[in-house]
């Protein structure tokens, strides 16, 4: 802060190093002896507070002590003594104090004009504490009426070189509040330290729980971030240290009542000696993949992010899936490492996720890690490949499944149950009576059309790479099936087109709505969904998303209506014990093969005997 107080009193931590707080009256003195013995060679000088007959400094002193000795309403009840005190001695420098002490009063009282007014008194003694005050006041200010990013800018120049005790307590915890307002997560971390560290001699622990509760504004991975870096901190640094306890304390209150086992296990692995009473309870939590249990109406989504078609599938899915849990009203989401938590009106249902990272063993992580978390049936498989992997390990941990894909292989178990269509029979549908010779865009062309024998398709693409239909051309082609995802068809479409002007178009279930009147479109159940104005269920979706939905919406929100008609089956609480466990999820499999409800991706209601979801498929030309 340019000028407002001498680099004589400037405080030096680890930023600078500490100096020890002066009291108001030593201040006076050691003031006045920098007068008379630094010269004035270091530029302006701060005014003496205490300047004056003795009748004003013991005046002041009296006001002064029972102001910084009160809390809020002991100060505002100071305010006609100050006023008085400020009318009656105006020609003398300690109207100044007076005038500071009224404004940051005025502050707490909200009265935001009067504090701005107060202020400018002060500062007209010109560098010094009661400058210091102004400035204070001028920054709450700002922070009180909505200007977090000034009030910052105003603020943090000053940290380190206020003198008075209250008030660079009160510019810390202003500091902090106004980095928290500007969403600034790295400075508001760096001044609490600050802030903790200034209140290690005089108020720690009011400082600590405020701390504590403003940990909670603070995202998730910005914590876990402060965490990794906590290394690099001095191992001598109490605050840094008090710091650390205090955000590690946060994550695990959050990882138990999210249950979240993933956050458990970080924290065990990098923090535990942070953890203090909290220890043995993440502990559990972090081994809870070996523990599974079964929560009421809770469903898992096991997410796919192997690429970026299966992360968009998982996208839409998810969002389906909210929808089709949702009973009325709004859905709350509650992000967090590794997952989202999705509670549902009256609680209804609730929604965990986990994704695979990526790998075939993250998928068995994943699956476990959602059983930890008590869910009583996942939905799963945005390919192929991942269908497969959960087909396995459902019928070897007994874990009922709605599966978006089918698997490379028909599954006998049980708990299996296939809700999406396979890409070759949609691939066989879209070919309908259509001439040959015929390509085919598909999302992943070796799995798509591996199954189709028919000798009229003789070229295809795949989505993973750039389109050419030139050699089409050269080919002969005169049909296209575009049973790639949307976004993959709608760029290709223009290329195609140039290539094929006069070629047949058939458009699968992704991609229905991008077909033009007069071309082919593949439909099942209420698919394309693209205008659709009577179903009020869709005009929910459409007022909510602003778009009709996809086909994979769509699939995740028939899994949740399937998944929520099964798990009325299931009593209201929890279930731990191992036995009990396998109980309720048997008995969510067998409700799963009964369950029925108006489906948006077919015309049936419940699955086939052998968990298969019938679906009609034909062509019909866009009017």
């Amino acid at each position: 802060m340019p000028g407002a107080t001498s680099t004589t009193f400037q405080r030096i931590r680890r930023d600078v190093a500490p100096v020890p707080r002066l009291r108001s009256a030593w201040r006076a003195a050691l003031l006045t002896a920098c007068l008379v013995g630094c010269g004035g060679d270091g530029g302006p000088v701060p005014d003496p507070a205490f300047a004056g007959t003795l009748e004003v400094q013991r005046a002041q002193r009296e006001l002064e002590t029972r102001w910084v000795g009160g809390d809020a309403p002991a100060r505002r009840a100071l305010v006609p003594a100050l006023v008085a005190f400020h009318t009656r001695y105006r020609a003398e420098p300690p109207a100044r104090t007076a005038a500071a002490l009224l404004a940051w009063t005025s502050v707490e009282m909200g009265d935001f004009a009067a504090a701005r007014r107060w202020a400018a008194d002060a500062r007209a003694s010109g560098p010094g504490p009661n400058a210091d005050i102004a400035l204070l006041v001028e920054g709450a200010v700002q922070r009180r009426s909505g200007q977090p990013e000034q009030a910052l800018r105003t603020l943090a120049p000053a940290v380190g070189k206020v003198v008075d005790p209250w008030a660079h307590h009160a510019l810390d915890e202003e500091v902090v509040l106004a980095s928290v307002g500007a969403r600034r997560w790295r400075d508001a971390l760096r001044y609490m330290r600050i802030w903790l560290r200034e209140a290690a001699d005089d108020d720690p622990a009011r400082v600590g729980a405020r701390a504590d509760a403003l940990l909670v504004e603070l995202p998730e991975a910005d914590l876990l971030r402060a965490l990794d870096a906590a290394a690099d901190d001095d191992a001598d640094d109490a605050a840094a240290r008090r710091l650390q306890q205090a955000i590690a304390r946060r994550l695990a209150r959050t990882a138990r009542e999210r249950k979240d086992v993933a956050l458990a296990q970080r924290l065990l692995g990098g923090a535990r000696d942070l953890l203090g009473d909290d220890s043995d309870a993440i502990a559990r939590l972090a081994a809870g993949t070996s523990s599974a249990r079964v929560e009421p109406q809770t469903v898992g989504l096991l997410v796919s992010v192997r690429s970026d078609d299966a992360r968009r599938r998982a996208i839409e899915a998810a969002a389906g899936l909210a929808f089709g849990l949702r009973a009325a009203g709004g859905v709350e989401d509650v992000a967090g490492r590794g997952g989202v938590s999705r509670t549902l009106p009256r609680g209804s249902a609730r929604m965990v996720s986990r994704d695979d990272g990526g790998t075939d063993a993250g998928v068995e992580e994943a699956l476990l890690a959602l059983g930890a978390e008590g869910a009583a049936v996942v939905v799963a498989g945005m390919t192929e490949a991942d269908a497969s992997a959960v087909a396995v390990l459902a019928e070897a941990r007994r874990v009922p499944v709605l599966l978006l894909h089918p698997p490379a292989r028909a599954s006998t178990s049980p708990f299996v149950f296939v809700l999406g269509e396979a890409p070759q029979r949609q691939v066989q549908a879209m070919l309908g009576p259509a001439p040959g010779p015929a390509a085919v865009l598909a999302t992943d062309l070796k799995m798509d059309a591996r199954a189709t024998t028919d000798v009229r398709i003789t070229a295809g693409a795949s989505c993973a790479a750039p389109v050419s239909a030139d050699p089409w051309r050269t080919a002969g082609v005169r049909t296209v099936l575009l049973a790639g995802g949307r976004a993959c068809v709608r760029e290709a479409l223009p290329q195609i087109v140039r290539a094929l002007p006069a070629a047949t178009l058939v458009f699968g279930l992704e991609a229905g709505d991008l077909a033009q009147p007069g071309q082919l479109v593949l439909t099942a159940g209420a698919y394309p969904a693209e205008g659709r104005v009577g179903d009020a269920e869709m005009r929910r979706w459409v007022d909510a998303q602003g778009a009709w939905p996809g086909w994979w919406s769509g699939l995740g929100r028939d899994a949740g209506v399937l998944a929520r008609a099964a798990l009325r089956s299931l009593p209201p609480v929890g279930a731990e014990r191992a036995a009990e466990v396998e109980q309720r999820r048997a008995a969510v499999a067998r409700a799963l093969a009964t369950a029925a409800g108006a489906l948006w991706t077919t015309e049936a209601r419940t699955f086939a005997v052998d968990r298969t979801m019938p679906r009609g498929m034909s062509l019909r030309a866009v009017r």
